[in-house]
């Protein structure tokens, strides 16, 4: 199967101990007997995942921005 970046975003999204949102994709994705736990590693691993991304996206913009050689810089992310 595939793990869509739509899901990284919706697990993300729980904000509190029930896991609606992860459950979700686990039961689209045909994932059975998984536990809290599961879903709090799987919630773990999509922000580590995420952060990695901001980082390697920031490091790219760096690097571009240095070789503008300007004074002034804005970007925005949507």
């Amino acid at each position: 199967g595939r793990f869509y970046t739509k899901y990284v975003s919706e697990i993300e999204s729980d904000t509190d101990e029930f896991f609606r949102h992860t459950k979700l994709v686990l039961d689209e994705l045909h994932v059975v007997n998984y536990t809290t736990e599961d879903c709090k590693i799987v919630k773990y691993v999509c922000t580590l995942i995420s952060a990695r991304a901001a980082f390697l996206a920031a490091a790219g913009l760096a690097t571009l921005i240095n070789r503008l050689n300007k004074q002034d810089m804005t970007i925005a992310v949507d």
